[in-house]
């Protein structure tokens, strides 16, 4: 785990990570918020409590209310289990229950970042996560004038960066023809598959009704938000996933899910055992259809910005780690060359 610090001029900044999905959720705003100006919970022109715990469950409180209308349980679950490992740290460390914002210094960040990596044994990726929160609280502390200064300024923990497992063409097309006898595997695998063609996330498949379905060109499109960030995506339902559209949505109301009920759980288990039937040795999970589907569309011409809009991505950033130079790529890219220079050189 590396940590820098950085010789930055300090700035006001009340967005970091504007655009990142698991933390923008405490952006202050009435309008955001939906609340009266009587309220007290976390107005814009309310003073922060100068107690970091303390600041942080009020924004928890908040976020809870949100849950189910424009926030996910499963996003107030990671804030709850970061409050936790803030709190035990301060424990540890301090033998009290709380600090003053005003203890909130690099060292503090870094020790604690220490404390998730050495002492919960976090991998440094889980642990750059869970200092994001804490990041958005000095930032708005310093904006507010709580402190003098944001100890976030010269403090950089890099996270790892680790290769996104995928199905390459030619073992996704040993899946979709691997014969299957049982009812579940078999809709399983046609639900990965869907996402493989389409690069639905599984918040979004399993909500899916025919509501998001439209048609242009006659084509076959879904048009929806997508539920981690709320950005827009636009997908054409190329031949494979039409057909598993049709197999599970004919008979469906429009504002019935099209594939019911699904266990996440139960999906990722049954795609490993998929998986050794075909021969795969990678460790697949249902997300990896969609690392399958940026890969192979960037493998296949479509651009960085169009993957990204598909996908429903907030930054370009989060397209480009999808990007994956295969060898089937690096081939198809020489043979375009030798085509290019062979009546020069040969």
């Amino acid at each position: 785990m590396s940590f820098s610090f950085l010789g930055k001029k300090p700035r006001i900044m009340n967005h970091y990570f504007s655009n990142n999905p698991l933390y923008t959720d405490f952006s202050i705003s009435n309008k955001d918020y939906g609340v009266s100006s009587k309220s007290t919970v976390c107005r814009e022109t309310e003073k922060l409590d100068s107690y970091l715990l303390a600041q942080y469950d009020r924004q928890i409180e908040y976020f809870k209310s949100r849950v189910g209308k424009d926030r996910s349980f499963s996003t107030l679950k990671k804030h709850q289990i970061v409050r936790q490992h803030l709190a035990d740290f301060i424990f540890r460390t301090y033998g009290v229950e709380d600090i003053e914002f005003s203890e909130l210094t690099e060292d503090f960040i870094k020790e604690f970042c220490l404390y998730l990596t050495r002492d919960c044994r976090l991998r440094t990726s889980t642990a750059w996560i869970y200092q994001i929160p804490l990041k958005h609280l000095a930032s708005r502390a310093f904006s507010q004038g709580v402190i003098s200064r944001n100890p976030f300024t010269m403090f950089h923990l890099s996270p790892e960066v680790r290769d996104r497992s995928f199905l390459t063409e030619g073992e996704l097309k040993n899946l979709m023809d691997l014969p299957l006898k049982n009812k579940m595997l078999d809709k399983v695998r046609d639900l990965f598959v869907f996402s493989c063609f389409t690069g639905l996330s599984f918040a979004d498949l399993k909500t899916m009704t025919k509501k998001a379905l439209t048609e242009h060109n006659g084509c076959q499109w879904i048009i929806s938000r997508r539920k981690k960030t709320g950005k827009p995506f636009q997908i054409k339902i190329l031949e494979p996933a039409h057909h598993i559209l049709e197999k599970y949505g004919r008979n469906k109301s429009p504002n019935t899910p099209v594939f019911g009920r699904i266990s996440h759980n139960y999906l990722n288990i049954k795609i490993k055992q998929l998986m050794a039937m075909c021969g795969i040795n990678k460790l697949i999970s249902f997300h990896c259809a969609r690392h399958t589907f940026a890969t192979m569309a960037l493998n296949n011409g479509m651009s960085l910005e169009s993957v990204g809009q598909i996908l429903g991505h907030s930054s370009i950033r989060t397209t480009q780690i999808y990007a994956k130079i295969t060898i089937a790529k690096l081939d198809k890219d020489f043979s375009v060359l030798d085509n290019n220079i062979s009546d020069i050189f040969w």
